[in-house]
């Protein structure tokens, strides 16, 4: 045999070596593949259900109650359990959240729907008073007098709440920006927001007595106390319903971990939406001030008082408004294979959502911020 034909056979007998070893491994890494499709699917399911629930602050819904007489006396020592920071207690809410959310599979698409209801009730009563001064009075029968102390009493019962519901579609733009496990998905849909608060305030106040000396058959002299008292009562109510076109962005990031063995992970997001609505007002309040003045210290006359004046007033509003909202959220998620937990930090702001005002409309804008946390679980896939 030539040198030529060996050389052609050791060509040949290498490129069939070749192509059996390259046959061989492909037929042994295509099982391995499909394997691990299979398991990257198992990774998405196809549906998740969250359900959670959270803790916030309320700011914006509801409005203190300031009488004529407030202008007149001031927050005084003696008043200061009426101020109008005291009437609105605390402005923290609880409630619950829930969502559904569809991933079809091989698409980058997500559909989902979310629902938070919160709402918080209130009940102060503050009495709050000076110690009763004695005055001397000089006479055949010597003695002390017991005059009045300045009093003021408060009684709030008030109730919130806010619901919100977003409908939207998403697609994830960020396929290897935030590592494999990573994700970045911008979101369009309609958001509807719903607020109402309902308050009774009752405030009663002594401000200002004080006493002058009459002189009965010289040189007796006895102290006469007189004083202004008020009555004041506010029920209102207020409301503001809206709806519109939202848009949102949510990225998620691994930090430790994968997802079927374990994985902690930052979630974030931040939303927009201008929402189209109406807001309402119902406001009835009333004012009393009487002047009380003993007529005749002795002999058992009685007290004289008149009434300086009434101010009654009631109110209805309604006003449409055109509300922007902005929100933004970060949580720590752990997820291992088809369940999540998620606990995080969230505010939603919307800007003059509400008719916070008395004998005069004025807007105040709404905000909802404070810790949630959820749980997930994702089906098919």
């Amino acid at each position: 045999m030539s040198e030529q034909a060996i050389n052609r056979y050791v060509r040949n007998a290498l490129k069939r070596e070749l192509l059996i070893t390259v046959s061989a491994m492909a037929l042994c890494i295509a099982p391995a593949n499909v394997n691990t499709a299979k398991a990257d699917d198992g990774d998405h399911p196809t549906v998740w259900i969250e359900l959670g629930g959270q803790l916030e602050t309320a700011i914006g819904t509801e409005a203190p109650f300031t009488p004529n007489f407030f202008s007149v006396y001031g927050y005084t020592a003696a008043i200061k359990a009426i101020e109008p920071h005291a009437q609105l207690g605390s402005h923290f809410t609880n409630g619950g959240e829930g969502s559904i959310s569809f991933e079809p599979e091989d698409s980058n698409w997500v559909f989902s729907a979310a629902a938070l209801y919160g709402r918080s009730n209130t009940h102060i009563h503050v009495h709050q008073q000076t110690v009763h001064l004695e005055y001397e009075y000089i006479g055949p029968y010597h003695g002390f007098y017991p005059g009045d102390a300045k009093t003021a009493d408060l009684v709030t019962k008030a109730d919130q709440s806010h619901a919100i519901i977003d409908f939207q579609a998403g697609r994830d733009v960020g396929l290897g920006l935030f590592g494999r496990d990573g994700s970045s998905t911008i979101n369009a849909g309609v958001r509807f927001a719903q607020f109402a608060s309902h308050a009774d305030i009752t405030i009663r106040a002594r401000p200002d007595p004080h006493y002058h000396f009459w002189t009965f058959r010289y040189p007796a002299k006895f102290p006469i106390d007189y004083y202004q008292t008020y009555h004041a009562v506010d029920h209102a109510s207020r409301s503001f319903r809206g709806i519109g076109p939202s848009l949102s962005w949510k990225g998620m990031s691994s930090i430790l971990g994968e997802a079927n063995s374990g994985q902690l992970a930052l979630d974030w997001s931040a939303n927009g939406a201008v929402l189209f609505g109406r807001q309402k007002a119902n406001i009835h309040h009333q004012t009393t001030g009487i002047y009380w003045a003993k007529l005749e210290p002795v002999h058992g006359h009685p007290t004289g008082f008149s009434t300086d004046y009434t101010n009654d007033k009631h109110l209805q509003r309604a006003h449409s408004v055109v509300v922007p909202d902005l929100g933004a959220s970060v949580a720590f998620t752990y997820r291992i294979e088809s369940f999540k937990v998620n606990v995080g930090y969230r505010g939603d702001f919307f800007f003059g959502a509400m008719d916070t005002g008395g004998d005069v409309a004025r807007k105040s804008n709404v905000s909802f911020y404070g810790p949630f946390a959820t749980i997930s679980i994702g089906l098919g896939g």
